[in-house]
């Protein structure tokens, strides 16, 4: 796969963008990926590098919200619970995508 100099400077700029979109309000995702498939990486590629960028992102606010003292810890439980079945389902139904 071959990337032109212009290339590497819009998916810099679209890339930084999802990242501060990300960290605002969630969602940058909706730019990244795109973005990626624009640029006719594989998707499992896509996948693996928007789920490895946005899992940073999230350690790092969970970890502000505990120094802060903010989380509700009877509520995380069910929410990782929650996380992790979609997450299999997810991941099983990427299986099923078009490689076309």
């Amino acid at each position: 796969m071959e990337i032109e100099i212009w290339q590497y400077f819009a998916v810099f700029i679209l890339i930084g963008f999802a990242g501060f979109i990300d960290s605002i309000a969630g969602g940058g995702g909706l730019i990244s990926v795109p973005t990626y498939l624009a640029l006719g990486m594989p998707v499992e590629l896509i996948l693996g590098t928007n789920k490895c960028v946005s899992s940073s992102g999230t350690s790092f606010a969970v970890f502000r919200y505990i120094r802060s003292g903010t989380i509700l810890w009877k509520t995380v439980v069910f929410a990782i619970i929650a996380a992790l079945v979609g997450s299999a389902i997810g991941a099983s139904l990427s299986a099923y995508l078009s490689r076309s």
